[in-house]
């Protein structure tokens, strides 16, 4: 079980041996675990991380997987939440202050 009471779940893709051994010697080099290695770039992914979405763009070019116009689309879409949040997350002494306030407001 997972940290959230979910079954865990493996994500599992196959690969040339030699990718497979050049992969393993990499990560040990750098002393990172495959699992550890594996759930860093899904959790980048899912948190749309900045040089991860970066990656991903190149990537979806290289692969052509969208047509330039969803592509271009999907990067504008991103861009536009990415504002929206920007523009509506308050900022914790925002958030302190607005509590300040309503204790003065309040009394308590």
């Amino acid at each position: 079980m997972s940290e959230y009471g979910e079954e865990n779940k493996k994500i599992i893709f196959s690969d040339t041996g030699k990718t497979h051994a050049e992969f393993k010697i990499k990560l040990q080099y750098d002393g990172i675990s495959q699992g550890d290695f594996f759930r860093q770039v899904v959790s980048a992914y899912l948190d749309e991380d900045t040089d991860f979405m970066n990656f991903m763009h190149s990537l979806k070019d290289r692969l052509e997987s969208q047509s330039k116009r969803q592509r271009d689309i999907v990067k504008k879409e991103r861009k536009l939440a990415k504002k929206t949040e920007k523009d509506f997350t308050l900022t914790d002494s925002e958030v302190e202050s607005i509590f300040d306030l309503l204790e003065r407001e309040t009394g308590i």
